[in-house]
């Protein structure tokens, strides 16, 4: 089984659920362009509450569709991910890759964004340490600890927050229990999670939920 998902890393982000939702719509747009027109998702698994309309959602994705998920994804059959592009033209690969590289060593980023990345597609698949993500970036652990320094924090410092950040888009977008959400985050604990929330936000899981309720208005036309 292979997945194409989407994760919203950033704490009580407007329209997010609609976010997600159009970042899906266009990952099935993309395999649909790159597989050819044969390729459909096992399953479409979403983040957010389930609408009272779910008809747009099924017209989109197919039958197949679950709310209230661990994460938001496609999931389709690993097979696809060998069958050739669709229309794939070799000699504007080769440009494109060109102007990729170009761009990357032109452009200056932050360790801190770059870090934030890979560890939000690591949590929720095993333990995450700092050894891992240096070896991640062609670095010892002593390097990145001593380049975060310089800026200012600490790599617990940063899966921290984005733990933090992604628990406030669970607590808001969807119904998982707090019970549910903690091991998603690769907290052994609920109580481990509860601390660690709280020490971040000044309140319970709970009490941010009840204080955050979604109340944005359901936009599913949007989909279409």
């Amino acid at each position: 089984m292979a997945a194409l998902g989407y994760r919203i890393c950033v704490a009580s982000l407007p329209g997010s659920e609609q976010i997600v939702d159009g970042a899906l719509t266009i990952g099935f747009l993309l395999m649909k362009a790159l597989c050819g027109p044969h390729w459909q998702p096992i399953e479409t698994s979403l983040t957010r509450h389930r609408p009272v309309d779910v008809r747009p959602y099924r017209a989109q994705f197919g039958e197949a569709v679950r709310f209230d998920a661990e994460v938001s994804a496609l999931f389709f059959g690993a097979y696809w991910l060998d069958v050739p592009v669709h229309g794939a033209d070799p000699e504007l690969e080769r440009i494109l890759l060109r102007m990729i590289r170009g761009a990357e060593a032109t452009h200056e980023r932050d360790l801190r964004d770059e870090i934030r990345r890979v560890l939000a597609g690591m949590i929720g698949h095993g333990a995450i340490n700092r050894e891992t993500v240096a070896h991640a970036f062609g670095l010892s652990s002593r390097t990145l600890h001593r380049r975060l320094a310089a800026l200012g924090t600490s790599f617990q410092a940063v899966l921290d927050e984005l733990r933090c950040n992604i628990a406030c888009r669970m607590l808001e977008d969807t119904a998982l229990s707090i019970g549910q959400v903690a091991p998603l985050l690769d907290y052994r604990e609920a109580s481990a999670f509860t601390r660690s929330f709280k020490r971040r936000q000044g309140c319970s899981p709970a009490a941010w939920r009840a204080a955050h309720a979604a109340s944005a208005p359901d936009a599913l036309h949007h989909l279409r």
